[in-house]
């Protein structure tokens, strides 16, 4: 049986819930909280597929504490998944977040589980992301990021209540840029100026969801980890699928992307006693190239010539 609560977020997917709810039934956590958004308006669709997402979670065959949260109304993803965190932490002061169209395997929680643990008295990290976004490094088993992911995560009672407080104090007059700290944290080691560019980029996001016009919660948890100048801790190995594309998605629409197309690099993760650190490899190759490929990918294109270009110049020098 595992310890750690998890957050179990649904809504109206029930071949995704099928299959995302199969890992519970595996794994067997003692305490699932289950949070479900009500059906859209005029939706006579949505009506019928979140009965049967509710269906499908009622299966717990397992010892295991169920708390539910049902909304009788659709609230929408962001006041939906906020609510359903807010309730989660004032039951919990530390837990695992799973949406129903993520697949994680078992290493996923030995490494949430013992990341929860290690950094619970760390005041410096806000979260434990959960996917790697593809990035791989067989000498480290984790490190750090700027930059949260929430495709499987983990965090403390004193985190979400950090991210309210942040959220709360966000001021779209002031340009990213023109923050030092905002400034510091986004910087990418880039052999050319286009720092100033993925600053914009950042800046345009973050005013898209305070004026609404970006019905999410999670920018807010980006925004969070660089203000506060903290660190997400994230895998060195890749443990999750999202299945979360096509017609019923919320946010993405399309199987040709690459975060569809990850595939479990480890099936159990081993602890070691490291300094986890940057690497720019992933802030760069896989935050910026992959999950924002839409605008990063001309930036990438052109820093991953000059990078290999310099690579390239270092290995001449060693050799001669």
């Amino acid at each position: 049986m595992y310890s750690t609560p998890i957050l179990y977020i649904v809504f109206n997917r029930p071949e995704e819930t099928a299959q995302s709810f199969e890992v519970f039934r595996k794994l067997k956590p003692a305490r699932l909280y289950i949070a479900a958004d009500g059906a859209r308006y005029g939706r006579q669709d949505d009506v019928e597929n979140t009965q049967k997402v509710k269906q499908i979670v009622r299966q717990v065959d397992w010892d295991c504490e169920v708390k539910t949260l049902y909304h009788p109304e659709n609230k929408g993803c962001r006041i939906a998944v906020q609510m359903a965190i807010d309730w989660f932490f004032e039951n919990e002061p530390e837990g695992i977040i799973i949406e129903d169209d993520i697949i994680p395997n078992n290493a996923f929680f030995e490494y949430c589980q013992a990341m929860l643990e290690k950094y619970r008295d760390d005041d410096s990290i806000l979260t434990i992301n959960g996917c790697s976004l593809g990035y791989q490094n067989d000498k480290q088993p984790y490190g750090k990021t700027r930059y949260f992911n929430m495709w499987g995560w983990a965090t403390w009672r004193n985190s979400v209540q950090k991210v309210k407080e942040t959220w709360a104090n966000y001021d779209p007059k002031i340009s990213l840029e023109a923050d030092a700290i905002m400034k510091k944290n986004l910087h990418l080691p880039v052999l050319f100026d286009g720092n100033a560019i993925w600053a914009k980029y950042w800046e345009g996001l973050f005013l898209k969801v305070y004026e609404n016009r970006i019905n999410t919660w999670d920018y807010q948890w980006c925004y969070s980890v660089l203000k506060t100048d903290t660190f997400c801790i994230r895998p060195s190995q890749n443990y999750v699928v999202n299945i979360g594309s096509g017609e019923l998605a919320t946010h993405h629409n399309f199987d040709d992307a690459p975060i569809f197309h990850f595939t479990y690099t480890a099936t159990h993760f081993t602890d070691k006693k490291i300094n986890p650190k940057i690497d720019f490899r992933y802030e760069i190759f896989h935050v910026g190239a992959i999950v924002n490929s839409h605008y990063f990918r001309t930036l990438t294109r052109s820093y991953l010539k000059l990078y290999l270009k310099n690579l390239v110049k270092k290995l001449k020098a060693k050799i001669s």
